[in-house]
């Protein structure tokens, strides 16, 4: 079943948090359960998926208190489904094809291209970009690695850094504007 939806700044609506679940559920079960699952009013997506978890969730709540209380009322509504683990994004970086500042608010976009659609457009990665055109690759981000994990009441989530330092192509060592 697929559902059509408007976008919204997150600011201006009353479901400022987004939480991410992931879920299992028995495979004769997946379609009564995602019905149930969809059920629910905050509730934006729900998929199935493969792995150990089948079910992916994402859902918005008024605050981080709520999240707690959206799982208890999502357990109540369909008893068939196991949450097995769960997240709060601090920051939604892109939705629906919209780049997003740190308030939720749209600063660009990147266009979907129909033609080139469930192909790849993954760039080759910055070691083999270099290559292809004969020049060194740029050294790693300071930020490389590190990320700020946020752990409320048994959620937790990570948001990596996206600020690099300007660095010179050539010496690699950072550039003052």
């Amino acid at each position: 079943m697929v559902q059509t939806r408007c976008e919204v700044a997150r600011p201006l609506s009353e479901w400022p948090v987004t939480v991410i679940q992931w879920g299992r559920a028995a495979a004769g079960e997946l379609e009564h359960v995602s019905r149930g699952v969809t059920g629910a009013r905050e509730v934006r997506l729900c998929a199935g998926v493969t792995g150990r978890n089948n079910i992916l969730i994402i859902a918005w709540v008024k605050s981080l208190t709520d999240v707690q209380r959206f799982e208890v009322r999502l357990a109540q509504r369909v008893p068939g489904l196991e949450i097995t683990d769960r997240a709060v994004a601090l920051w939604p970086l892109k939705l629906s094809g919209h780049l997003l500042d740190e308030q939720g608010y749209r600063i660009g976009g990147i266009p979907l291209d129909v033609r080139t659609a469930g192909t790849s457009t993954r760039p080759p990665s910055p070691e083999r970009a270099a290559e292809r055109r004969g020049a060194q690759p740029h050294p790693p981000s300071p930020h490389q690695g590190r990320c700020e994990v946020l752990r409320v009441g048994g959620i937790s989530s990570a948001r990596v850094p996206t600020h690099r330092p300007r660095t010179s192509r050539t010496s690699g060592r950072p550039v003052h504007s």
